[in-house]
């Protein structure tokens, strides 16, 4: 190795010349919960893009996996959605040790998420059994979203569900027309929310929704690439059409009664 160093001191690099032909072993974790993990290769050379594909077992879906490298650094992985299960890695110098996880909280608080792509548009229909989910942008819920991004998320409701769309978002603010901003479609492809950004400057957090759409909903998000923020951090429910919600009275004061007929609803409904 060549170590480097900064004229005051201020600087210190080390580089390594390594054998780019060398193979490693790709190894998964013993002692796996709730589902398993399968990846394109046993062995890699460093830089190399590993793909894996994570499969929940029954009520079980995936909510990330880590990557450990024989040296115990963390490799960052690559993972959009805990539908499709899909994720990858590159490659590091060394063993590199898959461990995926799973949960059977199919919430978001469980940690059920989707991203949205930076560009083009990506579909997901929602499994039976998924009651919520996060929905983050191409930088997902750790770093800013990407400049000169234009990308959709299509999220298909299960038959007899809704989808509503709560949350918050950190943009470019911009007193004109809004360069950083999210849309919301419904399922025929109207806009039920267009333009929204940060109310003030410097990416300060923005409550949003709720919207509501039957069937489907699309989520759009477009930047400029002057200026990036957090983005979105966006929550959405997976509501039945049928359930009945009971109706409570609170808080009844002096003077008078309230009653409420029915005394249970469905969502969405006017009674």
């Amino acid at each position: 190795g060549i170590s480097l160093y900064g004229s005051n001191q201020d600087l210190e690099l080390n580089i390594s010349v390594l054998d780019a032909s060398r193979q490693f072993a790709i190894e998964v974790a013993n002692n796996i919960v709730g589902g398993s993990v399968t990846v394109s290769d046993a062995t890699a050379t460093v830089m190399t893009v590993v793909s894996m594909n994570l499969q929940g077992n029954t009520n079980y879906f995936p909510v990330g996996v880590e990557v450990e490298s024989s040296d115990g650094n963390p490799v960052d992985v690559t993972m959009t959605s805990s539908v499709d299960g899909s994720a990858s890695f590159i490659m590091p110098y060394g063993v590199a040790t898959v461990i995926p996880q799973f949960t059977n909280n199919l919430t978001a608080t469980g940690g059920l998420f989707a991203y949205l792509p930076k560009t083009g548009t990506k579909t997901i229909t929602i499994p039976a059994g998924v009651k919520s989910f996060k929905v983050y942008d191409d930088g997902g819920p750790d770093k800013d979203y990407s400049g000169s991004a234009n990308g959709k998320l299509k999220l298909v409701a299960p038959t007899g569900y809704t989808l509503v769309l709560t949350g918050t978002i950190r943009t470019q603010y911009y007193s004109g027309s809004p360069k950083d901003y999210l849309n919301v479609y419904n399922s025929s492809g109207t806009a039920i929310a267009s333009g929204l950004m940060s109310e003030e400057y410097h990416g300060v957090p923005t409550e949003i929704g709720p919207y509501v759409s039957a069937e489907s909903m699309t989520i759009g998000f477009v930047s400029d690439g002057s200026m990036e923020y957090a983005g979105l951090d966006l929550t959405v429910d997976v509501v039945s059409l049928t359930t009945n919600h009971e109706v409570v009275i609170v808080n009844q004061t002096t003077g008078g009664t309230l009653t409420a007929s029915p005394t249970s609803a469905q969502f969405n409904q006017r009674y």
